[in-house]
């Protein structure tokens, strides 16, 4: 099994892949990833560079027997992707204003010129249902009064890249900057997409606020926010909030794994209680979810990830991360200790598929889903919350037997195209058996004729 966690950038991600997939190839082995990792900050429509370059990767190869798990996201359902309606009639022909939201002002404070100042900036990205434009207008709004402080001119033109920006000081003597870098083109997918920067400097709490018009009736317009809320302003239509699902685990060749609670709380060295909201056994209160532009919802399983105890980094920060204990290994100090996110569930799930793969290497994504569907617990948690668990909770037990039962049916030794065999089957006389080389064992380790 391979772990990613600690890479960053796609590019790196992809040759570390390949490699993998390389080497499972030369050995004829089965292959379980899991990537701990992701991000917020593109459209969940397939067209990011990570999805576009996993795409062209895979299919360069065959991928029975080698299954990729990543983490759903860990920012729960805060409302970071959504989807508008824009059904507004259309007035004579020209640009009509849909509906507008704000981002909320989670920046730090600065000082500057002897002000003190509010400070942030994030990323957005919009896009219609198909190659037909809409426009995007910027202000800035007094996040207490909803005094708007100016507007910026509309973006009615595909441009590749160009920057607004605007700076008053009020007849109180306050300062207010907003600055916006953006770009416009039409997608791979044929869908009309609009990225943005946006920077705000403000001496008290100011919303960017951001208006989509349109001159085409009934469009769709999707977008998401990297790192922040978006806020839904009074009086305005609603739009449908799509979860805040990690933009790398909406790949259709991954399974997306969520977390739920199998414990709800940990006291740290330092006498910290940690604790989640929600009850043992039900969805830890940080797992993503969404409803991608494309494909199925996600995540497609849960797996424990709520205060696990496991080995940490041995260069992390203890000032920040507190251990729960360590060792030494020549001449490196290791530490373990109390961890949550989707970033423990994933690999939960990965070690799973991993024995899975063992017990039969010729599962393709396909038959580890359907594995899924067939034996994962589905208790009064995932009814009440089918969005957040997919699948349901993952059983290995249920999984392994399910798979024994199916290896027949599943896998065609003598015609499989990797040329692996399994590990474990089921003999004419319906006994589980163990194959290692040219030996057959049973469960009890005592070796059988063939």
């Amino acid at each position: 099994a391979y772990d990613f966690s600690g890479v960053t950038y796609s590019s790196d991600l992809m040759c570390l892949l390949n490699d993998a997939f390389e080497q499972a190839d030369a050995e004829q082995r089965p292959l379980a990833v899991n990537m701990s990792l992701g991000t917020n900050s593109s459209l969940l429509d397939g067209t990011d560079p990570f999805n576009i370059s996993l795409d062209a990767l895979v299919e360069n190869y065959d991928m029975t027997g080698k299954i990729i798990c990543i983490s759903a996201g860990n920012e729960a359902s805060y409302p970071m992707s959504f989807q508008m309606k824009c059904d507004k009639p259309i007035g004579n022909g020209g640009w009509t204003r849909q509906g507008s939201f704000a981002y909320a002002p989670l920046g730090s404070q600065i000082e500057a010129g002897g002000r003190i100042l509010y400070n942030y900036g994030f990323m957005t990205d919009f896009s219609s249902a198909d190659d037909r434009m809409f426009a995007v207008q910027y202000e800035l709004r007094d996040y207490q009064t909803g005094e708007v402080l100016f507007t910026m001119p509309m973006i009615t033109e595909q441009v590749e890249d160009d920057k607004l920006e605007n700076e008053v000081i009020t007849d109180n003597n306050t300062y207010h900057y907003l600055g916006v870098n953006y770009g416009s083109t039409i997608t791979d997918s044929n869908r009309y997409y609009h990225r943005a920067q946006l920077e705000v400097v403000s001496e008290t709490p100011a919303l960017a606020l951001v208006s989509i018009y349109t001159r085409d009736a009934d469009m769709v317009v999707d977008g998401c926010v990297e790192h922040e809320l978006f806020m839904q302003i009074s009086g305005e239509p609603e739009v449908n909030t799509k979860g805040s699902i990690n933009v790398w685990a909406c790949n259709e060749h991954v399974i997306s794994v969520g977390s739920y609670n199998s414990r709800v709380d940990y006291v740290d060295p330092a006498n910290y209680m940690h604790g989640d909201v929600n009850p043992l056994g039900d969805i830890s209160d940080f797992s993503s979810w969404g409803d991608p532009y494309y494909g199925t919802p996600k995540p497609l399983v849960a797996a424990p990830g709520s205060y696990i105890i496991s080995a940490y980094h041995h260069g992390i920060d203890t000032s920040y991360d507190v251990p729960e204990g360590s060792f030494m290994y020549d001449g490196t100090e290791y530490y373990w200790g109390g961890m949550e996110g989707t970033s423990m569930s994933s690999p939960a799930a990965t070690g799973i598929v991993a024995l899975w793969l063992q017990a039969n290497p010729n599962l393709t994504r396909e038959q580890i889903l359907d594995v899924l569907n067939n034996t994962c617990d589905y208790d009064e948690f995932c009814q009440a919350r089918p969005e957040r668990f997919g699948a349901g909770k993952i059983n290995a037990k249920r999984g392994i037997d399910y798979i024994l039962n199916q290896t027949v049916a599943l896998t065609n030794v003598s015609n499989s195209n990797a040329g692996l065999q399994p590990a474990k089957f089921i003999d004419a006389e319906g006994r589980i058996m163990i194959r290692k080389g040219d030996r057959q064992y049973d469960v009890m380790g005592v070796e059988r004729e063939k």
